[in-house]
């Protein structure tokens, strides 16, 4: 048999499901994790932050690949969130930071209107790469103002 083997720790979605386990500290983020290996890109990304892939034929250059933006709804990217816990509450408490408390009380008041995304809702590409291809990695800020 001539089995073709992987090696997982080359998926970025089992990279980001992995890293996204690990994190304690409360907030969110978009995401992108891009391996590459050989002339093989593969990519995760979660959010409005992208890449582009610039390629040239005859002199001239034009996009082959491009992420597209995930959004729940206009200017609401998904994003990997992890939401404060009654002890980082506490803590808040304990450090005086009462505002801080009441503010985050008031987000776990309305959960259901916080968007919890995971990393399983990455979008996934895998591009085979040529010889001069340029790869643009940016946030939204950089691809909604420069065209």
């Amino acid at each position: 048999m001539n089995e073709k083997r992987y090696d997982i720790t080359l998926f970025p979605t089992y990279v980001l499901e992995k890293a996204f386990a690990k994190v304690k500290a409360v907030g969110s983020a978009t995401a992108m994790i891009a391996i590459l290996n050989k002339q093989e890109l593969s990519i995760a990304n979660i959010g409005d932050s992208g890449f582009l892939v610039i390629r040239f034929k005859n002199g001239e250059p034009y996009c082959p690949h491009k992420s597209k933006e995930q959004q729940h709804a206009f200017n609401i990217p998904y994003q990997l969130s992890q939401l404060p816990t009654q002890a980082d509450l506490e803590i808040l408490r304990k450090q005086g930071k009462l505002t801080e408390m009441a503010k985050l009380k008031q987000v776990l008041r309305k959960k259901n209107n916080v968007c919890q995304d995971s990393p399983d809702a990455a979008d996934d590409y895998t591009i085979e790469l040529k010889d001069g291809d340029i790869i643009v990695s940016a946030t939204d800020g950089v691809f909604d103002n420069l065209f």
